[in-house]
């Protein structure tokens, strides 16, 4: 790609701004994935030539194995936008079995040589022509405006942003505050075993007692995802301990009523796990349970028990039993949920590569692992660039429908329609996701982007505010926002 600096390439009514990642028509912007971008900007940046499948393959993917599948998918999507036709191409052509070129004709601008340019012009004409700027003093008074026209844009949008609803961008994101559920943060568990081979359980007992909570009508509980985000902004590093007043720091931010910590420690070949509840007004101990596991296989359907115990005391009444149990909508197969547990973090960190190979293995001891199926499909094409991969995990996940969540369904639905390009059907689902589960902050945002895709800005902007009442810290919602206005 170009290593000089950003660029604008005007063409036919249309602009491509590498700086922006964007294209504009008629002022509106429309964004396209991040490879596919990267096609047409290299496509653009050599249209002096014939470039071949193979150097598009090794310039955007740099070693990545892809097919020439991937590739046609992006030429597709680069076509639609640009409304070019591939059998009568205005701006792509193709040459069967050589390659492909860019044919418009194309306006290249440098944003800073041009900023710099008229600098440059203006300085030399004070120098030389100093009475011009004496006798014309409507061109100081031009300069003065432009200056307080660029403040108040920035202060206008920066009104429009601050009439959120304010509270603590450091970490809030506030649970839904419905006087039938009780809001309950479920921290991340500390390894007392001095074993780093169980180290993958201090994020995976809590995402079990989560995921067996959230069956529980009357509990709201924080995900995994967004626990994350909570104790990355409080300066968390793993594998620190969770203090007392820092979880119950986080659990007033997130407006929860109860703040759950726990830890576990291996005994010979028994596992003890300690859970303690605590009040999140002022961290007062409520509760405490404690589970001692015979054999790491038996954590599963055990963790399932002692969460029947946590919920009929946190609501009085126990989870739906029509919803299947942990090891019913996940796996039986602790070594797959290891796996599929691992995979999920590595995916939350962007090493794709790594979480793949994570959540192979889960599937290879779990074959109707379904969650770890949809991940794959996730990680191939919404994380990554490649949706004909992506496509059959998240169609077998589809098969093995009876061991997902509801929320679970909405998220593979919402992944699959835009690996298919079909954006109407993945905002459908995304608008239900919000509506029915309030706190994924993610799908405000894809909603966002989708809307502002289809040119619909206003809806969007009002998405996206929704999404920063839930979570007024999520840089991405306030960068998408400001794109937006």
């Amino acid at each position: 790609m170009n290593e000089q600096g950003q660029r604008i390439y005007r063409l036919d009514g249309v602009e491509i701004d590498t700086g922006h990642l964007c294209l504009r028509r008629d002022n509106q912007e429309q964004h396209l994935r991040s490879k596919t971008f990267q096609v047409l900007v290299y496509l653009l940046e050599q249209r002096h030539r014939l470039v071949s499948k193979d150097e598009l393959i090794e310039r955007v993917w740099a070693g990545t194995a892809v097919s020439d599948n991937t590739l046609e998918h992006c030429l597709a999507e680069i076509r639609k936008i640009l409304g070019d036709d591939s059998r009568n191409p205005r701006f792509i052509k193709t040459v069967p079995r050589a390659g492909y070129r860019f044919i418009a004709q194309v306006e290249e601008i440098d944003p800073s040589a041009t900023a710099a340019k008229l600098v440059e012009l203006h300085e030399s004409d004070e120098r030389h022509h100093p009475e011009k700027m004496a006798g014309h003093p409507a061109r100081g008074y031009l300069l003065v405006a432009a200056a307080i026209a660029l403040i108040v844009v920035s202060v206008l949008a920066f009104s429009l942003i601050t009439r959120l609803p304010a509270r603590d961008s450091s970490v809030a994101m506030a649970l839904p505050q419905d006087p039938t559920k009780r809001p309950v943060a479920v921290m991340f568990f500390d390894n007392d075993s001095g074993s780093g081979e169980l180290d993958w359980l201090r994020e995976g007992l809590a995402d079990m007692i989560i995921t067996d909570l959230s069956r529980s009508k009357n509990l709201t509980l924080l995900s995994r995802q967004q626990l994350h985000v909570l104790l990355d902004r409080v300066g968390y590093k793993q594998p620190e301990k969770i203090r007392l007043a820092q979880a119950v720091n986080i659990a007033q931010q997130a407006q929860a009523k109860i703040v759950i910590l726990g830890s576990f420690a291996r005994l010979g070949d028994q596992i003890r796990i300690d859970v303690h509840l605590h009040d999140a007004r002022d961290g007062q101990l409520l509760t405490a349970e404690r589970l001692v596991v015979d054999q790491p296989g038996q954590i599963l359907s055990q963790v399932d028990l002692l969460s029947l115990k946590l919920a009929s005391y946190l609501g009085g009444s126990p989870p739906n039993q029509t919803q299947p149990s942990l090891a019913g909508v996940m796996t039986n197969n602790l070594e797959a949920y290891r796996y599929y547990s691992l995979g999920v973090e590595k995916s939350q960190a962007l090493h794709n590569e790594e979480a793949l190979a994570l959540l192979q293995k889960a599937i290879a001891l779990d074959q109707n692992f379904a969650m770890a199926y949809a991940r794959i499909g996730y990680v191939y094409g919404i994380s990554g660039d490649a949706p004909e991969k992506s496509k059959p995990y998240l169609e077998k996940a589809f098969q093995l429908t009876d061991r997902l969540t509801e929320q679970d369904k909405l998220n593979i639905e919402a992944w699959y329609a835009i690996d298919n390009y079909d954006y109407a059907a993945a905002a459908s689902a995304l608008r239900r996701m919000v509506a029915a589960y309030p706190l994924e902050v993610e799908a405000y945002l894809r909603l966002g982007q989708l809307l502002r895709g289809e040119g619909k800005d206003a809806e969007a902007i009002e998405v996206l505010k929704q999404g920063l009442v839930i979570d007024g810290g999520a840089k991405g919602l306030y960068n998408a926002l400001g794109a937006a206005y």
